[in-house]
């Protein structure tokens, strides 16, 4: 029975001698793979980093080739608006040069002596027409278009200063006044045969240039409009005589203006 525990004790200590400790072991399959995971990251990393260094490169490029498509579209941008800037000059100066051209000259003696009753349009060229200014006696009982003390910047007209009165007093817009006195300047069978260039496909014959050149005195002298407003404002005049065409084409009233007669005696009461 003594002898057991003897021979087991020998045994045990043979296999604890000739045995690595566990320890050991724990610790070489602990290290080794340590060392080889640190190179291994450093291996990944430097790789990684050739990568990201490569895709920035890369990114670079393109972000530089878009930039400069970019830049390239807009130079052509600017040089279209340039030459669409340009076609809309020269458009702009063709307009003006065949949209008739109204200049004053103020008569001298010998021309007034010579010439009695309103001055007629005298057509210089396609583009220039010269008027001469009229007078009072021309319309005794009638009012100046434009600034009475300046007799360059006036036109004699057949609208009586009652009714005159009443156009300042209900028009307050530079567009209104004009397209009330061509009303009154011009009955509505004059508008629709007529426009103020005398130029068109429908061959319309040009409305009085005395006239249409005292609407814009008128009109500078009371709103103190520009070239441009006025250019606006003969499209306006333009317009209107285009409505009467229209009506008279389709047979339809061209709706004339209330009666002078009745109108003076409202304005009067």
């Amino acid at each position: 029975m003594t002898d057991f525990p003897a021979v087991v004790y020998i045994k045990a200590s043979r296999l604890d001698s000739s045995a690595p400790k566990l320890e050991d072991i724990n610790e070489l399959n602990v290290e080794n793979p340590k060392k080889k995971i640190k190179v291994g990251k450093v291996f990944t990393i430097e790789k990684d980093n050739e990568s990201l260094k490569d895709y920035l490169i890369h990114f670079n490029k393109e972000i530089t080739k878009k930039l400069e498509s970019i830049e390239r579209d807009i130079d052509m941008l600017y040089e279209g608006y340039d030459a669409l800037e340009k076609k809309l000059e020269n458009l702009s100066s063709a307009v003006s040069e065949q949209t008739e051209t109204l200049r004053t000259k103020v008569a001298n003696k010998e021309h007034v002596n010579g010439e009695e009753g309103m001055g007629p349009a005298i057509p210089v060229s396609s583009k220039v027409t010269f008027i001469t200014l009229n007078r009072e006696e021309d319309y005794p009982n009638g009012t100046w278009l434009g600034d009475p003390d300046n007799p360059e910047r006036r036109v004699r007209c057949h609208i009586s200063p009652a009714y005159l009165f009443h156009i300042h007093t209900t028009c307050t817009t530079a567009e209104k006044m004009a397209l009330t006195l061509l009303d009154y300047l011009f009955d509505r069978e004059t508008q629709a045969c007529s426009n103020i260039s005398g130029m068109g496909k429908h061959k319309k014959k040009q409305l009085d240039p005395l006239f249409v050149y005292g609407i814009k005195c008128h009109l500078n002298f009371h709103f103190g409009i520009s070239e441009q407003d006025w250019n606006k404002i003969k499209q306006n005049l333009d317009s209107k005589c285009r409505t009467a065409f229209r009506r008279k084409i389709k047979g339809l009233p061209l709706t004339p203006k209330v009666s002078f007669n009745l109108l003076s005696i409202l304005i009067l009461l």
